[in-house]
């Protein structure tokens, strides 16, 4: 190993497969090609190697160094505005708030682009109008994160809850974790509250799923995750599967059709009838009432 290897943290990493094998009668059990983000920690430059047939922490450090390609700051940090919100860490370290999450830029579907990086900038712009008009349903946002000497936003804060919906129903949370309390009405109801106040701001969120809904410590629902949220009619991208109607197009019924699938969803972990909450929703609808 060169003393380049020993300089190499790696960031992130992601499987990735072809739709066409995945659909296959025997889809193949090794990946097309494994995309790994890594940092040079002499100078701080990122990088992505992909390499074909891999799985998951199936590589050397040194196997990173071939064929790898760069990645420009500014292609995942946006440009720092002064309209947008700095995190204060004064104002929340000390002060008995609830724990924070850093949300940075995932870059495993980095294409030599700065894309990723005029995504986050959609993202912390919807966040600073939600920042704007709170709700409690809502995912909380503190501000950004400044790298001063680049002028770039390196990331953002946001209030961290208890866990995801998903992980609670399906028993994923860890041994020692304290279970939030759980009552199906209260959750779908602030499902539907969260998703009325995003609709009511003229933005559809557009992935709504179990892993983008959280649980607080009271067992409230809280809405997450708003890197796909547009407003209406703008461009978006197909939510989670199993969860999405694979609209292009942002709008109140690809949240309509998501709530749905959630309700069904809750009911079925549930195992038993549930009392169904009055919404004025149906699954075919294409507008949403005034609030």
């Amino acid at each position: 190993m060169n003393a380049m290897n020993l300089n190499i943290e790696v960031l992130d990493q992601a499987a990735s497969w072809s739709l066409k094998s995945l659909s296959s009668p025997s889809p193949p059990t090794v990946p097309t090609f494994l995309a790994v983000i890594w940092r040079n920690l002499a100078d701080g430059s990122v990088y992505i190697t992909r390499l074909a047939g891999r799985k998951l922490g199936h590589f050397q450090l040194a196997e990173l160094e071939r064929g790898c390609i760069h990645i420009p700051h500014s292609h995942f940090q946006p440009q720092w505005h002064p309209s947008l919100t700095e995190y204060d860490s004064s104002a929340y370290y000390f002060t008995g708030s609830p724990p924070i999450y850093i949300k940075k830029p995932r870059l495993v579907g980095y294409d030599e682009t700065p894309g990723i990086a005029e995504k986050f900038t959609m993202e912390i712009c919807v966040l600073e109008r939600l920042r704007q008009n709170p709700h409690p349903h809502v995912s909380q946002y503190y501000g950004c994160f400044i790298d001063d000497e680049k002028g770039l936003v390196t990331g953002i804060c946001l209030r961290k809850y208890s866990c995801t919906l998903g992980a609670f129903l399906e028993n994923r949370l860890p041994p020692n974790q304290q279970k939030p309390p759980f009552d199906y009405m209260k959750v779908l109801k602030g499902i539907h509250a969260g998703i009325t106040h995003i609709h009511s701001l003229g933005l559809a969120h557009n992935d709504i799923s179990p892993s983008n809904i959280m649980l607080d410590e009271h067992g409230n629902a809280v809405i997450i995750d708003f890197d796909n949220c547009a407003p209406f009619g703008h461009p978006c991208r197909a939510g989670t599967p199993g969860w999405t109607n694979f609209a292009k197009v942002s709008a109140v019924e690809n949240d309509v059709f998501g709530y749905h699938r959630v309700q069904q969803y809750i009911q079925g972990k549930v195992m038993q009838p549930q009392p169904q909450p009055q919404s004025n929703w149906s699954n075919g609808q294409r507008t949403f009432p005034a609030v």
